[in-house]
């Protein structure tokens, strides 16, 4: 037996002294190796937010926070039926029932556009929950390109080291470059013209 199916006597207690604990440990021994998987599968994991608050975090602890409020929240929408009814005499039954039926249609279409809204508000919420555990790995903050640098392009140099040059900075060495060989054709052409 795996340590899986070891295990199946500490999750399982019964306390009754009519029902044979054995047997049915047994039985569910049984299940667990007649449908156990072949190969480990590696189920797919969802970024949760982490009590990541304290010492040794990277980001001030409000940020946390209001990562962990939005984990706790990000489907908190829903609209619920809730309508007070008039007091008219003579048509008031109508009217309460007309406007509840109208009520209800408004809900309907509001908790719709709810449920658009929990499916983007949950891919937002799981995408800062990677961006922050990614930059919290990452020694100098920056996450780095995981296809690598574009075809034609150099690595980008890695902040601190002696290669680093601002991209602005790169392009403006670029331009003066520039700038001197024209100045240099020109005074060329000048020259020639005297």
């Amino acid at each position: 037996m795996n340590k899986k199916t070891d295990d199946v006597a500490s999750v399982v207690q019964i306390d009754d002294p009519e029902i044979d604990v054995q047997t049915i440990i047994a039985r569910i021994r049984e299940g667990l190796v007649e449908h156990a998987l072949d190969e480990d599968v590696a189920f797919p994991t969802f970024a949760v937010a982490r009590a990541r608050r304290g010492e040794g975090t990277r980001f001030p602890e409000e940020l946390y926070y209001q990562l962990e409020q939005a984990n706790l929240n990000y489907d908190q929408i829903w609209v619920e039926l809730s309508m007070v009814e008039g007091q008219m005499p003579l048509m008031g039954r109508f009217v309460n029932r007309f406007k509840r039926e109208l009520h209800r249609l408004v809900v309907y279409y509001v908790n719709m556009l709810g449920e658009r809204q929990v499916t983007m508000n949950d891919a937002l919420v799981r995408t800062l929950n990677q961006l922050v555990d990614s930059l919290e790995r990452s020694p100098d903050g920056s996450t780095g390109s995981p296809r690598g640098p574009v075809e034609g392009q150099s690595p980008e140099p890695v902040e601190g080291s002696p290669d680093a040059v601002h991209p602005e900075i790169e392009a403006l060495r670029h331009e003066v470059a520039e700038l001197r060989a024209r100045l240099a054709k020109l005074e060329a052409q000048v020259a020639a013209a005297e």
